[in-house]
């Protein structure tokens, strides 16, 4: 009769199980992500910049009446602002603001959108498409903003209650901010409710949604409370201390 090793048995079992064709085998790596920039460029990161506008000053009509200015694109790390002016707050004798009636947040300035503005420069927005951008992304972090009515070139506004949607869209290789060929990222809604329709009023602070980020356009739209309404009177929007993050590649060809 045949004899048998336990222990040679126990190692020959072994050895069959290891080279086994059903044996387990390792997970395989998981591919490397593409590289943000090109090849010979390098990422830049501006986190949580204050675009305040108040480098770019307004000056007044011959009635007194603030007067915007185009805010020059790639301002405050890359960005385009387009459908906003600066304006430079100017107080009457009432106590009641010329642009904004809603007071800055943060120093002089701070920028509106309005029917005659977006006219001359489309629907609001946050972009980092324009000629010779290098801004290959943005986060909007958080902001300060208010709702005003007034006659055009009126030095008197007065702050009313609105409520500001946002909408940012990724999409990389649009360079027209078309929505139907962009992919909705984020959305946000928030009111604002002045206290009083007298004197100057406080801007409110919103921090953004979170998914508002790696973005290439964003969207504000501005809508008054019905009950607000004034006939002939225009709906200005207003933001002030525009908290972003842009994201850049530098060196090489872009």
């Amino acid at each position: 009769m045949p004899s048998f090793s336990k222990t040679s048995t126990l190692l020959s079992l072994v050895a069959y199980v290891a080279a086994a064709p059903w044996g387990v085998s390792s997970p395989s790596p998981s591919p490397a992500p593409a590289p943000f920039c090109p090849a010979g460029q390098q990422e830049v990161i501006s986190s949580n910049q204050d675009c305040n506008f108040d480098d770019i000053s307004g000056g007044l009509t011959a009635a007194g009446a603030p007067v915007g200015v185009t805010i020059p694109q790639g301002y405050c790390g890359g960005l385009y602002f387009q459908g906003y002016q600066s304006f430079t707050a100017v107080p009457t004798e009432l106590g009641i603001y010329g642009t904004p009636g809603v007071e800055p947040h943060s120093g002089t300035n701070d920028i509106a959108t309005a029917p005659q503005i977006q006219m001359m420069s489309g629907q609001p927005m946050i972009s980092v498409n324009y000629a010779g951008s290098t801004t290959k992304n943005f986060d909007l972090n958080s902001i300060y903003f208010g709702c005003e009515i007034g006659l055009e070139n009126s030095v008197a506004a007065v702050p009313v209650g609105c409520t500001l949607s946002i909408a940012g869209y990724k999409a990389p290789g649009n360079s027209d901010n078309e929505v139907s060929e962009a992919t909705l990222a984020c959305s946000d809604s928030v009111q604002y409710n002045p206290t009083t329709m007298v004197g100057g009023q406080q801007m409110a602070f919103h921090t953004v949604s979170p998914d508002c980020k790696g973005l290439q356009f964003l969207t504000f739209n501005y809508v008054i409370n019905p009950e607000e309404a004034v006939a002939g009177a225009n709906l200005i929007g207003l933001l002030d201390d525009v908290n972003t993050t842009t994201r850049k590649c530098v060196g090489g060809s872009s």
